[in-house]
């Protein structure tokens, strides 16, 4: 059975205020607005691209001082195992139709 894994906006949080560092001190450290700090801190993401969200969590995590192999538990979560590879899925011929 795999644990229970917080959110990363959880654990973002968390990590800076055990710290007590304050968004605008990570705003200055970071150059990442507050508003968007607080919005990764609340698991929001203002709308933005999750290339620029992605990136915002790695900065924001190294400065927090959360390691890469943690970060990578969010970014690339071990596949169960019960899960059918590629090669288990249907697939369609050259003018052949998918039966759902």
């Amino acid at each position: 059975m795999n644990p229970v894994i917080k959110p990363i906006s959880v654990v973002l949080k968390e990590a800076r205020q055990s710290k007590g560092i304050s968004l605008q001190d990570a705003y200055k450290a970071t150059k990442i607005h507050p508003n968007t700090l607080r919005a990764l801190e609340d698991g929001t993401t203002l709308g933005l691209s999750h290339v620029y969200v992605k990136s915002y969590i790695k900065i924001y995590a190294k400065y927090l001082g959360i390691s890469q192999h943690e970060l990578d538990r969010y970014f690339h979560p071990e596949i169960p195992k019960e899960k059918k590879s590629r090669l288990d899925l249907p697939f369609q011929t050259k003018g052949e139709k998918i039966k759902a």
